[in-house]
């Protein structure tokens, strides 16, 4: 009889099945998401230092070239 009753809801979920499915963020996901966020703060610091010395770079450039050095023979 249980078996029969088995069969009867399995056969009602095969005809209208319906799957739920939860998440939630572990331990682990919420580590590596606090990682990913340190990693892209270190990138944007980082990218905004290179501007600025390529800023420089670019300066010192300039004034080499307005005093008739070529940049590109300074070591």
């Amino acid at each position: 009889m249980a078996e029969s009753a088995l069969l009867s809801l399995l056969a009602e979920f095969l005809r209208h099945p319906v799957v739920e499915v939860r998440t939630a963020p572990s331990d682990e996901i919420t580590r590596l998401r606090s990682t990913l966020d340190a990693v892209q703060d270190e990138n944007t610091r980082l990218s905004f230092q290179y501007n600025y010395e390529v800023q420089i770079c670019l300066r010192y450039e300039d004034y080499l070239k307005s005093i008739g050095v070529d940049p590109r023979e300074v070591r």
